[in-house]
């Protein structure tokens, strides 16, 4: 039930075509693509290839989605590394490093007022809190 909260939860993020995910990857090595378009392939490969299959994976990939959208200045590169490595953080059980990444993308997200990010970043919290049985915060 919970999993398929978050899945649900992040299926905002999912593109409506199906893309092969060797095809998404490729477009994030290939440094002749603009910034925009390599962290929308990362974030695109991360939700649909490996955040649910691999969180361990999807992590690692999206401190490097973190770095790079820092790196260029993309604010929403960021908002969504840090939700994608709080999700992966709540699947491994690690609700308060998620709760962590959970919160500063909800920052971010306030900070630039992008209410679908803000939505995001609040239900995933709820998330923890509801798994931690603390309903009141949920």
């Amino acid at each position: 039930m919970k999993k398929l909260l978050l899945i649900l939860i992040f299926a905002a993020f999912s593109s409506s075509f199906a893309i092969n995910q060797d095809s998404l990857f490729n477009i994030w090595l290939d440094k002749q693509q603009d910034d925009t378009t390599r962290i929308t392939a990362l974030a695109t490969f991360i939700n649909e290839g490996v955040l649910f299959s691999n969180p361990d994976s999807a992590h690692i990939l999206s401190e490097s989605l973190l770095n790079y959208s820092d790196k260029k200045n993309i604010i929403t590169g960021k908002a969504d590394a840090l939700n994608f490595m709080g999700v992966s953080k709540i699947l491994l059980g690690e609700y308060q490093q998620a709760l962590g990444y959970f919160e500063k993308s909800l920052a971010i997200s306030e900070k630039i007022r992008d209410k679908r990010r803000v939505s995001i970043s609040l239900a995933n919290i709820a998330v923890i809190y509801d798994n931690l049985g603390d309903y009141s915060k949920a």
